[in-house]
């Protein structure tokens, strides 16, 4: 249970966050989106349901929102407010968060939202990328501070943080599930910093099997000056095979398996044993190369 603490008449404190008031009833027309808000795509996507769910049985959480001036920026409960307006009701109830710094405000709408409706990638890898810029320090420590604040794994939040390149474009793809997000950070990786390529193979995704997209991906980083079309050509073409058999430990083999898994469970995607090991081989040839 969340320890509720009067500060004065109207403050009060849930969990860290201190709030200035609350308001049984807040006048919706006062109300505008924070800039803070980390939902920045999707905004609209269930509302509905959303609709539905509150014409039925009403607002079952009020909304959160920063007092600015005369009016009001909602941090958390941006789809339910869009969804109370398209039914036409004029006042909502809301806590009034005391006035803080943006990073806190992102803190407050990631942490609300991220336990709620995913968010899309794009949003995922904004609001990472901000706090990993506001914060002080040496870069790992920020990275552990970040998983700290919003309860999420040390890797998670590499990987966003590595994903900051992805082009927005492809991000967008990623959030119509036309791309993974594995294959759009691999495609960024692959033709960086060729925007125009990027978005050429990503369209051609759906087109190829898994093994021409590794081929073809493969290609770009040894052909890094040939055309998208060369490459998308080479990919397709049917790989050499060379057989390679490879005797190791069962200690190896289990250290092999719970690697594979580990990643796999990173990226979203299955990443087999031998998979791991034919990375590995071709990270040391471009190493040795």
């Amino acid at each position: 249970m969340v320890r509720e603490a009067r500060m004065s008449k109207n403050e009060f404190k849930i969990g860290k966050v201190s709030f200035e008031d609350f308001q049984k009833e807040l006048s919706i027309d006062k109300i505008d989106i924070s800039p803070e808000n980390v939902r920045k795509t999707e905004a609209t996507k269930a509302l509905p349901e959303i609709e539905g769910s509150i014409d039925r049985i009403g607002l079952i959480q009020p909304i959160i929102v920063l007092r600015k001036g005369e009016r009001f920026d909602c941090l958390v409960g941006q789809r339910r407010l869009l969804a109370l307006k398209e039914l036409g009701v004029k006042t909502v109830p809301a806590l009034i968060v005391n006035d803080v710094d943006d990073v806190t405000q992102s803190l407050i709408s990631f942490g609300e939202n991220i336990h709620r409706e995913k968010l899309s990638y794009s949003d995922t890898i904004d609001v990472l990328s901000k706090l990993f810029k506001a914060y002080a320090g040496a870069p790992p420590a920020k990275i552990n501070q970040i998983a700290a604040d919003l309860g999420l794994s040390r890797n998670v939040v590499v990987y966003y943080l590595t994903s900051e390149l992805v082009p927005k474009a492809l991000r967008e793809m990623v959030d119509e599930k036309k791309l993974t997000r594995s294959q759009a950070y691999n495609i960024t990786k692959a033709f960086w910093p060729d925007e125009k390529k990027m978005l050429r193979i990503a369209n051609e995704v759906g087109r190829l099997t898994k093994t021409e997209l590794k081929r073809t991906l493969q290609v770009a980083q040894e052909k890094p000056h040939e055309t998208a079309e060369k490459v998308i050509e080479e990919g397709k073409k049917p790989p050499i095979v060379v057989q390679l058999i490879i005797n190791v430990s069962r200690e190896t083999a289990d250290r092999l398996q719970v690697e594979a898994e580990r990643r796999s469970k990173k990226i979203g995607e299955t990443i087999t044993v031998s998979e791991l090991i034919l990375t590995a081989i071709e990270r040391l040839l471009r190493e040795e190369g």
